[in-house]
């Protein structure tokens, strides 16, 4: 004979059992979902307006970023054979490499150049702003630093300033640029806190 415990137990057993085979049979037919509609193709931009030609680099920036390349190489040779006689190099920095100099002959010029080229700290810093951003400058407009040389601007000649960032220092350059190239640097190097 049964006990009353026995008997309660069979149809939980038996509704656990039905229960297994319910699930067991919805996952056996378990469908994937619908594929997800395909993206729409991306579409490449439109071709430029014909007779619009793409803004190009002006003489005077191509001539800075050339300069700024030979520097880059640590090549005095490249960086005199791209530099205008009389050059003027001044630097506004507390610890000055290269001196503040005013070269007036090429033999003169080649002493700033190399000097310029093979600092390691100046090659530091340019190699770690690979892409530089070129900004004309006129005299109203020049930092702080540099408005007691403003007066040396001479007619024909841009500024054009851009900021290298080395690993503990800052460098705000102003290239001095005209139609012949590169006729001067100015320079401030500001340490960074770390």
């Amino acid at each position: 004979m049964q006990s009353v415990a026995d008997r309660k137990q069979k149809p939980v057993v038996g509704r656990a059992i039905a229960l297994l085979l319910a699930c067991a049979a919805l996952a056996c037919k378990h469908e994937a979902p619908p594929p997800l509609p395909a993206a729409p193709p991306i579409k490449a931009p439109p071709p430029p307006a014909v007779g619009i030609p793409a803004e190009a680099p002006s003489a005077d920036m191509k001539a800075a970023l050339v300069w700024i390349d030979a520097l880059r190489e640590r090549d005095p040779g490249a960086v005199l054979a791209k530099t205008v006689v009389p050059f003027d190099f001044r630097d506004g920095s507390t610890k000055k490499k290269c001196g503040a100099k005013g070269a007036t002959t090429r033999a003169a010029a080649a002493t700033v150049t190399k000097c310029l080229a093979k600092d390691e700290s100046f090659h530091a810093d340019l190699s770690a702003t690979p892409e530089l951003r070129l900004v004309p400058l006129d005299a109203a407009a020049l930092p702080p630093w540099a408005q007691p040389w403003a007066k040396a601007l001479s007619p024909g000649v841009r500024a054009i300033s851009t900021f290298v960032h080395g690993e503990d220092e800052a460098r705000e350059l102003v290239l001095l640029v005209g139609d012949d190239g590169v006729r001067g640097l100015w320079q401030n190097v500001i340490p960074e806190p770390k």
